[in-house]
């Protein structure tokens, strides 16, 4: 489809088409597609007209840019999620309770610890975003693995999992059970009573209200 057009039109299309790619690049942590899509995006890290927009891609140059940076030793990405960081910074200053959230999992990731992604899980639980909290226990569950934390970094793992589960991402719960051993044959010790948080673009909605 991208081969049929040109101008404006293929770049707004290559940036919003790489912004998905991105998101799911994190959910199922292909590196290749995510050094592939950040250099892409690299161009279309300002905002745009539509907040919403902006908001949800620059949330996923954010996280992918402190994972990639950190990994790849490269500080041009450190420096373009940084960038990305201190947007969301400057909306929760301003109150922004839908910016907090995807602010403190950002931060999170940027620096990992226990405690920061704890607070991002919270946030993100509060703000009904059953998807990022989802990738906020599993990262918070991969960081604690690194730990040598395994029995932690499991519940995290685990939650994380039905997480996925009950937002209906079944090829990504599929993904983790072959990942993750021990989640096979596993119960689920406590059922969630809540409701899914929506799409992503609910949620790329929701962040555009102050």
């Amino acid at each position: 489809v991208l081969g049929t057009l040109e101008g404006n039109s293929l770049r707004t299309s290559r940036r919003d088409t790489s912004t998905l790619r991105l998101f799911l690049a994190l959910i199922f942590w292909d590196e290749e597609c995510m050094i592939n899509m950040l250099e892409i995006l690299s161009d279309f890290a300002e905002p745009d007209v539509s907040t919403s927009r902006t908001h949800f891609r620059l949330f996923v140059i954010g996280l992918a840019g402190f994972e990639m940076g950190r990994k790849k030793k490269d500080k041009s990405l450190i420096e373009l999620a940084n960038e990305c960081l201190k947007y969301f910074r400057k909306l929760t200053k301003l109150g922004s309770s839908s910016a907090t959230p995807i602010y403190r999992l950002i931060k999170a990731v940027s620096s990992p610890s226990k405690s920061s992604y704890d607070e991002a899980i919270s946030m993100c639980h509060e703000g009904r975003l059953m998807h990022f909290e989802a990738m906020a226990y599993e990262r918070c569950g991969m960081f604690l693995q690194q730990e040598k934390h395994t029995d932690v970094s499991n519940e995290y793992i685990a939650t994380s999992y039905w997480l996925y589960t009950d937002w209906g991402a079944t090829s990504k719960a599929n993904s983790m059970m072959k990942t993750y051993s021990f989640l096979k044959g596993m119960r689920r010790p406590n059922q969630r009573t809540r409701s899914d948080a929506s799409s992503v673009m609910r949620l790329a909605n929701s962040t555009g209200n102050k």
